[in-house]
């Protein structure tokens, strides 16, 4: 099974006291992901944290909509 690390956009929880806007870091959360690529879409793509290869399981599962990803790394081990 492939490794795969994501990159991609999250929402970001901004300021929750009065601000002025000019002051303002706005814009979306880059996060990076690793995990095991369980399947692939046109639409998205899902990782598992944990894989037990003898059984065919998975555990910690994340999917990213297509939309929010920037770049897909195959990693190898």
């Amino acid at each position: 099974m492939k490794i795969v690390r994501i990159e991609w956009l999250d929402i970001c929880h901004g300021q929750t006291n009065w601000s002025f806007i000019d002051q303002l870091d706005l814009g979306p959360l880059e996060c990076v992901s690793v995990g095991f690529l369980i399947k692939e879409t046109d639409e998205y793509i899902s990782i598992a944290e944990n894989y037990n290869e003898s059984e065919g399981l998975v555990a910690d599962t994340m999917t990213f909509p297509k939309a929010i990803v920037k770049k897909v790394e195959e990693l190898r081990p």
